[in-house]
């Protein structure tokens, strides 16, 4: 039997399971805490008296072999802490690359629809075309303006350039000017070329630059893209 004096657990042998109930004496100090469990789960070193009842020290020692303390010591604490935070940061990195990826995708998208387009619509018009009136075109520079003599009087003349707000635009006899590109890009350059061939009515070589707008320069929405074509007249 154990000390007067000294904190003691009694454990009891039920067929129930195991379940616990202790009472606090006044001060502070543990009652003796009734275990319930399954004789045949018991500790052989638990193994008590005819009534069924064993009574052990209730020191920490006695209890951590039991399995009855529950708390975290600080390095695992520590580790567990660790092993969240790079769990998380690893999350952020992977979601802001795929972002990121998004970005420079819809960038590009945008940039290479508009050429796109633009191109194949000036080269429609150059083939439309019956003469190039080189006195209301700028050839060589940028921006260029290209102005073509229609055999359609609707559409004469027609003519293409970049608006002042970087927009690529057709006007079409006396029609208001049509927006080729969108705002989401700008045409950062427009050269038309006028060639000669002979044998032929000549032709008109383009160079142009369209990029993507960014105006908080973004670096994953940076992208532009140039392109050059050279369209024949028909004869």
């Amino acid at each position: 039997m154990p000390m007067a004096n000294s904190k003691h657990i009694k454990y009891v042998i039920s067929s129930v399971g195991l379940s616990k109930n202790c009472h606090s004496r006044a001060g502070g100090n543990l009652n003796p805490c009734i275990l319930n469990f399954d004789d045949k789960s018991l500790d052989p070193r638990l193994r008590g008296d005819d009534r069924g009842e064993i009574t052990v020290s209730s020191s920490s020692e006695s209890l951590d072999r039991l399995g009855m303390t529950q708390a975290f010591t600080l390095i695992e604490v520590i580790i567990a802490t660790a092993v969240i935070s790079g769990i998380v940061f690893a999350s952020v990195g992977f979601f802001g690359a795929v972002l990121a990826g998004r970005a420079k995708t819809k960038a590009a998208q945008e940039v290479h629809d508009a050429t796109r387009i633009a191109s194949a619509l000036i080269t429609k018009r150059i083939r439309s075309a019956a003469t190039v009136v080189s006195a209301s075109s700028t050839f060589g520079v940028s921006p260029g303006v290209l102005t073509l003599s229609m055999a359609d009087s609707a559409l004469n003349p027609t003519v293409i350039n970049v608006s002042g707000n970087s927009v690529l635009q057709i006007t079409e006899g006396t029609s208001a000017p049509v927006s080729v590109t969108s705002n989401d890009v700008s045409v950062t350059n427009l050269v038309f070329t006028q060639t000669s061939y002979p044998g032929s009515s000549g032709g008109i070589t383009l160079d142009m630059t369209i990029a993507y707008r960014n105006p908080d320069a973004d670096p994953n929405y940076s992208y532009s893209l140039r392109h050059q074509t050279l369209t024949l007249l028909r004869p």
